[in-house]
């Protein structure tokens, strides 16, 4: 009996030993082998993105609670943006050219003086008497038309005073006191307008008021009612300046080429024989 039951705990053991293998290897995770194990892999990835609630898709659109707006006043809002596209961009555009060109203008005039020393040295040069000129050393002919050219240059050079003053002063009809008050009213107009029409496309209150929405549209557009009253433009006006300005640079110049022809000038006459003359262009004794 004794050996009997001894064999039997030895096999006992045996197969508990073998059950013990068949459940690890069974616990064991499989390797993917192959296209199916793969396609499993795939189908996990997928379901596990698909996980959790979809987020819902904006329109886009703003809403304005429960106020609606009507025709006129999305045609304010397109009116006033129009406008401050159109005309109040462009009406600040002309006004700072405006005033560019009459500062332009006045800077000018007050250098009329400069070209009176180029005057004074042109006469000395061609002997200090403008109704005997002598210029140059050879030939009577080539010395006659260099005394020419210089009368001609001094006479040119004295009267830049008068032209470029002339040329220089602003007309009236151009630009006056008048129209300097109506562009500052303007501008004020157009400055309230375009700050209306900011705070109507800024203002985050007006995206579910649709009734503030109007009245802000509503204010902007009334700056286009308000500029047609004074009349507001800048475009003629700056085309009178602009001309003047054009005429002022134009004698201005003429003034800037004879004084460079005054240096050669100076020098073809002074090659001559020069009579002792004063500074103020008169002969001395």
């Amino acid at each position: 009996k004794t050996s009997n039951t001894r064999k039997n705990t030895k096999t006992n053991s045996v197969k508990k030993k073998g059950k013990d293998k068949k459940k690890e290897r069974s616990g064991k995770k499989k390797k993917p082998n192959g296209k199916g194990d793969m396609k499993e892999k795939v189908k996990t990835k997928r379901k596990k993105k698909g996980k959790g609630a979809k987020k819902p898709k904006s329109s886009g659109r703003l809403v304005c609670g429960d106020s609606q707006v009507n025709d006129t006043c999305l045609q304010n809002a397109v009116d006033s943006l129009n406008f401050e596209k159109n005309q109040i961009q462009n009406f600040y555009k002309q006004k700072a050219r405006l005033i560019n060109h009459n500062k332009t203008t006045s800077n000018k005039q007050g250098k009329k003086g400069e070209f009176e020393d180029a005057a004074k040295y042109m006469l000395i040069a061609i002997g200090g008497n403008i109704s005997n000129p002598t210029c140059g050393e050879s030939g009577s002919a080539q010395k006659a038309r260099s005394a020419k050219s210089a009368v001609q240059n001094y006479n040119t050079l004295l009267n830049c005073s008068s032209s470029i003053h002339e040329a220089c002063t602003m007309p009236k009809a151009a630009f006056n006191a008048t129209k300097a008050a109506l562009l500052e009213t303007c501008a004020n107009v157009y400055n309230k307008s375009k700050f209306a029409a900011d705070d109507c496309r800024t203002n985050k209150d007006y995206l579910t008021n649709g009734t503030a929405a109007c009245d802000c549209w509503s204010k902007a557009a009334f700056g286009i009612t308000a500029a047609k009253q004074f009349g507001c433009s800048a475009t003629d006006t700056a085309k009178l300046v602009k001309k003047a300005k054009n005429k002022c640079i134009a004698a201005f110049g003429d003034c800037k080429k004879a004084e460079d022809a005054a240096v050669a000038l100076i020098h073809t006459c002074l090659a001559g024989e020069v009579k002792n003359i004063s500074a103020t262009g008169r002969m001395v004794f």
